[in-house]
């Protein structure tokens, strides 16, 4: 009998990509890189392409050297799949008008991205708690 492993699939919001990169917090900066290098050693990191714009947005705006927002945008790259199309913002939508919220739309967006490439979202920010029971996906906080 051949055993498989299955490693559930997952998204990660920009969150924890800019806690590995830059040390704001030492606990979450360790935490964040221990995080997605089990992720990456699974092959079940899932990013968006949505995630890499706000991360180098992040970067640039935290005044991170050019040349290492280009390092950290070839590394992570290659983890992004999907992409923001009507679908996705239709269901984005209906996850706002579910929670009576439109002020986060765009972590709604990273929902419906979840929910359609991933089996979990995993974030540091507790805003993503208001869709836990309305997505099917699960939702971790770190």
């Amino acid at each position: 009998m051949i055993l498989l492993t299955v490693y559930i699939m997952t998204y990660l919001d920009t969150s924890v990509l800019i806690y590995s990169s830059v040390i704001q917090d030492k606990l979450k900066y360790e935490q964040s890189k221990e995080y997605i290098e089990n992720l990456i050693s699974e092959e079940s990191l899932v990013l968006s392409p949505l995630v890499i714009q706000e991360f180098m947005y992040s970067l640039a705006k935290l005044k991170i050297a050019n040349s290492i927002i280009e390092e950290n945008f070839n590394f992570f790259l290659s983890f992004s799949s999907g992409q923001v199309d009507t679908g996705i913002l239709s269901r984005a939508r209906n996850i706002c008008i579910a929670v009576d919220d439109f002020k986060n739309f765009n972590d709604a967006v990273h929902v419906a991205l979840a929910e359609k490439h991933a089996d979990k979202l995993c974030s540091y920010d507790k805003d993503y708690m208001r869709f836990k029971n309305i997505c099917s996906i699960e939702i971790e906080l770190l």
